[in-house]
């Protein structure tokens, strides 16, 4: 229905299948004769749109590289919305039939440019390998960036000609070179928020989506949050991070001296090399991978990806992580000035870095004990093997390591509770003498 839609094709087989199954109920026999496949309906709308191409291409001139009126065919949010289709036989069906027909027309017929629209990070890689098993060889990757903030205080002072540079700057600190978070606020400012507490307020909102997105804090406010139809549809799926990775990652990331960090690091310091986590996080656009070859405040439209992904592979470029935008890392800064939420997510860490330690503590007396049953007669330490009595030593220095660590966490865990509970009782405090003074 959405190719039908978008290459203009009619009737709609949406139509077409109503008549089709309403013939078929009055047929006896033949249940079926009159309504089409998905496959058979989609190839029909790609016989009328190659027809229509070619028509097109006729018109070329004979060399190529001379400036002409060439046809493009945009598929935008196509693999988005392929990802979140529930039927997964009917979304391999339609991924297939679209890119097969996209290397044909493209590659092979070269009727028309296609090109892909899609704000998933890793989606050049996914649809590179696919391309390249349909035979339709190398394809070029775009990558709009954020502007430099130069550039972004020109377009705001353009926007803006009455405000002092004070308030635009404070703005563009927080905002950065995003052109939509620009626009919002300009949107706002013309509503008559003045630009400070417009910058606020963007910065409010962030740390709400990312609470909501990040960590299943929806309900901060007490009330049901408002989920669009669109969003109902999609499958719910849950996060592959965890609570405690995602926060030490915006701790790191909120450090005024470190915007960025090396994929590498996340991913074996924070992530402990659970990679489909760490992309996970990426794929929901909290955080942002670029290419250290090119910094992340410049915005080459037309800067080639794919080459500096094969670069990378060869040692001459870096895989950096950055917040998803310069609104996100200003909600991670704030996130992480705040000191209840701070203290909270302390807490969270400190316990999953003690269940870390507890699961390694279990498998070596898990170890231990195996051991014990090696011994000849069933006592411990007398006339064991030699290997045996090395593997013990072993393994009674890492429990002695362990056991001093899981110490230590626990005592920075019982203090960052103590100063949780100091803060809870000046809070119920405050709210006594609020009540006295009849508020």
């Amino acid at each position: 229905e959405t190719l039908t839609r978008g290459t203009g094709f009619f009737p709609s087989f949406s139509l077409l299948s109503s008549v089709g199954n309403m013939v078929d109920s009055l047929m006896p026999t033949g249940k079926g004769a009159f309504t089409s496949t998905s496959s058979t309906q989609i190839s029909t709308i790609y016989g009328c749109l190659d027809s229509a191409l070619l028509g097109k291409a006729k018109k070329y001139p004979a060399n190529p590289h001379q400036l002409a009126d060439y046809s493009v065919v945009v598929f935008d949010g196509f693999l988005s919305m392929v990802a979140h289709m529930e039927d997964r036989e009917k979304a391999n069906l339609l991924l297939d039939s679209v890119l097969n027909w996209a290397v044909m027309a493209s590659s092979k017929k070269a009727v028309t440019h296609v090109i892909f629209v899609s704000s998933d990070q890793f989606s050049a890689d996914f649809l590179g390998k696919l391309v390249d098993q349909r035979g339709g060889g190398r394809i070029d990757v775009f990558d709009v960036g954020d502007v430099p903030s130069e550039v972004a205080l020109e377009y705001i002072q353009h926007g803006l000609p009455d405000r002092d540079n004070k308030s635009l700057e404070y703005a563009v600190k927080h905002i950065g070179g995003r052109f939509y978070d620009l626009e919002m606020l300009l949107h706002k400012v013309f509503g008559g928020v003045p630009i400070k507490e417009s910058v606020d307020s963007m910065v409010s909102q962030a740390i709400h989506k990312i609470r909501s997105e990040g960590f299943g804090l929806e309900n901060i406010s007490g009330t049901p949050p408002i989920v669009s139809i669109e969003q109902k549809k999609l499958p719910t799926l849950s996060p592959k991070w965890t609570k405690a990775q995602l926060w030490e990652t915006i701790r790191r990331l909120s450090l005024e001296s470190k915007d960025s960090i090396p994929y590498d690091e996340l991913l074996f310091n924070v992530f402990l090399g659970d990679e489909a986590a760490l992309n996970s996080v990426i794929t929901s656009n909290l955080l942002r991978v670029y290419n250290s070859e090119h910094h992340e405040d410049d915005a080459h439209v037309g800067l080639d990806l794919v080459q500096a992904k094969r670069k990378n592979h060869h040692g001459t470029g870096q895989l950096m992580i950055t917040a998803f935008s310069p609104l996100y890392r200003s909600a991670f800064q704030e996130m992480v000035t705040d000191h209840v939420l701070s203290l909270g997510m302390g807490v969270i860490v400190k316990k999953s870095q003690i269940d870390e330690e507890m699961a390694k503590l279990t498998k070596v007396e898990d170890e231990l004990s195996k051991l014990q049953g090696l011994t000849s007669k069933g006592y411990f330490y007398s006339n064991e093997a030699i290997p045996v009595a090395k593997r013990r030593h072993l393994l009674e220095e890492k429990l002695r390591d362990l056991t001093s660590k899981i110490e230590e966490l626990d005592k920075e865990l019982k203090a960052l509770q103590k100063e949780q509970q100091k803060g809870s009782v000046a809070f119920e405090k405050e709210m006594k003498e609020a009540l006295q003074n009849g508020y």
